[in-house]
């Protein structure tokens, strides 16, 4: 399970009951599955919408990147440990700025 998975999960979409616990005199639905439900013309049909906020849009979006990406260059992982560990890693504080600011403004926090 992907760490941003909880965060995305729409509250409401996850508390919606199904017909039998909305309306318990039509009895209970048989245990087999939404195939099997009973489709009377008595039965009418809802049409159930989900609507996310803006973060939640903007977290599924940065989710998909997530997904969708390839992981992490194992190569400059290995040139940046030896540059570490020989002292000549150069942090460039501006450049770390920049990237926290794009970070915010992903996450619609600017």
């Amino acid at each position: 399970m992907n760490t941003l998975d909880p965060l995305i999960r729409n509250r409401p979409a996850d508390t919606v009951q199904d017909d039998r616990v909305r309306n318990p005199r039509q009895g209970a639905a048989p245990a087999a599955g939404p195939e099997s439900r009973e489709t009377t013309p008595s039965a009418t049909k809802q049409d159930d919408t989900v609507t996310l906020t803006e973060s939640a849009s903007r977290i599924q979006n940065l989710q998909r990147q997530v997904d969708e990406s390839n992981g992490f260059d194992q190569d400059k992982v290995q040139r940046i440990k030896a540059q570490l560990a020989e002292g000549r890693y150069v942090v460039d504080p501006g450049k770390i700025a920049e990237k926290f600011v794009e970070l915010e403004m992903a996450l619609g926090l600017r």
